[in-house]
């Protein structure tokens, strides 16, 4: 019957103190290069973005990156870590609402 390659897939963890982050890794048999080796990696499944980079994130859906960076850098000035957290989990519309004050406040 034929080989089943997902059954030799191995799920590996890696934590580091910013984020978690896992692999999934299919084991090489021998092989001499890697291009020989069937693997596969899964990168991130899981990630935690500081909150001032989300949101930069985020804000290029409606401004160029630039003015995202601008908006975020302003928005961090005003907000706390804990307030940008609450914030990024609001409706899109919510985040946008307050993103145009700061906005209007870069007179572009």
């Amino acid at each position: 019957m034929g080989d089943n390659k997902q059954a030799d897939t191995q799920l590996v963890s890696k934590n580091t103190p910013e984020h978690t982050v896992d692999l999934q890794v299919a084991p090489c048999d021998g092989s001499e290069t890697d291009s020989d080796c069937e693997h596969k990696f899964v990168f991130p499944l899981r990630h935690e973005l500081p909150p001032h980079d989300y949101l930069r994130f985020i804000l290029t859906v409606w401004y160029s990156p630039e003015t995202s960076s601008s908006i975020a850098d302003m928005m961090t000035r005003v907000y706390n870590e804990a307030q940008l957290k609450v914030l990024l989990t609001s409706p899109m519309d919510v985040v946008l609402m307050k993103s145009r004050k700061f906005f209007l406040e870069l007179n572009i």
